[in-house]
């Protein structure tokens, strides 16, 4: 598995670079491999689809990871910020750039063995500029 610090220091560096993440998470699910593991990511600034994102996010992680790190990964799953599963771990296991440890959990319908979430919250609306309707 790739070191916790390590997942953390991509997530801020995309979110300097790009922009805030709704979720970011770990997830092993139960039943999986011992050593496979899904990275969930979702951003407004990462939607379904968008290939060039994706690789941006799997290009900071194997500049940071090692090949047994990388090889942990079962997939990259890019979950759209409105998700009603996302919702649900906002309101279940709210986190702010921090990280919370799950085991034995139900998220987004699957039975989790283990889940670290480094980020669940809505990113704060933007700021208004003061001059709409002027």
């Amino acid at each position: 598995m790739i070191q916790i610090e390590k997942l953390e220091h991509v997530m801020r560096d995309l979110t300097r670079e790009k922009g805030p993440f709704t979720l970011f998470g770990l997830f092993h699910r139960e039943g999986a491999p011992y050593d496979k593991w899904d990275l969930v990511v979702s951003a407004s600034w990462l939607e379904e689809g968008d290939v060039n994102a994706l690789r941006e996010l799997v290009e900071k992680l194997t500049a940071i990871a090692d090949t047994s790190e990388m090889v942990s990964f079962s997939r990259v799953v890019p979950i759209s910020p409105d998700d009603p599963g996302v919702a649900a771990v906002l309101a279940t296991h709210p986190v702010e750039d921090g990280r919370i440890v799950l085991r034995d959990v139900t998220l987004f319908e699957m039975d989790m063995a283990e889940a670290y979430i480094l980020r669940a919250m809505r990113p704060p609306a933007p700021a208004l500029s003061g001059t709409e309707g002027v």
